[in-house]
């Protein structure tokens, strides 16, 4: 009787988290940006910049120094089966960040690691 029980709330349990992962596949669903046009494909390069001569002015902290990101895009002859660049470099920080600013729990922006752009980097 108890073996039964255990193994029905068990199943139970197994189809409650499949629901739940279909449901917030559909309510939060991994954006794809459209395929460019033209001859080319996209390349990318990205630089993270610190001006140690420069003290960062909105930082609390008295040793952060002028932080710059640049991201260079740029036509590029490559194979469509390499690795895309994400969308975002830091998605988890961004989305704990966001979640902050919205009073929302991280997990609701926790897709964002998993978008791509079209741009092949480097």
């Amino acid at each position: 009787m108890i073996n039964r029980l255990v193994i029905g709330v068990f199943f139970g349990l197994v189809i409650l988290a499949l629901t739940i992962s279909v449901l917030l596949r559909i309510v939060l669903p991994v954006f794809r940006f459209p395929n460019p046009g033209g001859p080319y494909q996209i390349g990318t390069l990205t630089y993270h910049w610190v001006d140690a001569g420069r003290q960062e002015i909105f930082s609390a902290d008295p040793n952060a120094r002028r932080e710059l990101m640049v991201q260079i895009l740029y036509p590029a002859k490559t194979s469509s089966s390499r690795v895309r660049a994400p969308y975002v470099h830091d998605a988890d920080a961004l989305a704990q960040a966001l979640a902050q600013l919205k009073n929302l729990p991280p997990f609701i922006f926790g897709q964002l690691k998993y978008v791509t752009t079209n741009a092949v980097p480097e």
